[in-house]
């Protein structure tokens, strides 16, 4: 399993999870439940904006195994670019307001990744012309 970013400001995205129902539990020093939730997919984007700022456990279970790691939630950082992100939100641009997804999240990133380098390739062959 691995947890991206950490220390994390407002998204975590978790990749590499058992492909069976898993409960994810985050759970904060004092061991008060902030955020559970069930999740059956292999990767999850968390939204941790709405939490405080300090250390946070998040416990992974599902049939047969738990495991727990920590992370660390900062304050909110302003980022280049949010206030566009926000705005283009406001104009119904829903695809401006996802997180930029880890690669292991997506299983077509290596398809893209040759799509983009075949057209690089074309491109190149063309201008030799």
């Amino acid at each position: 399993m691995t947890l991206r970013p950490n220390p994390v400001s407002d998204f975590l995205t978790i990749c590499n999870l058992p492909q069976t129902p898993s409960t994810i539990t985050i759970q904060d020093t004092y061991g008060r439940t902030r955020m559970t939730l069930v999740h059956t997919e292999e990767s999850a984007i968390l939204n941790l904006s709405h939490l405080p700022p300090q250390i946070y456990f998040i416990t992974i279970s599902d049939f047969t195994h738990t495991l727990t790691k920590k992370i660390i939630k900062l304050e909110e950082q302003p980022q280049p670019g949010a206030i566009a992100r926000a705005e283009a939100g406001k104009a119904g641009n829903d695809n401006a307001l996802f997180p930029p997804l880890c690669r292991c999240f997506s299983p077509i990133y290596p398809l893209l990744k040759r799509r983009n380098r075949n057209k690089t390739e074309k491109k190149q062959k063309q201008n030799r012309k």
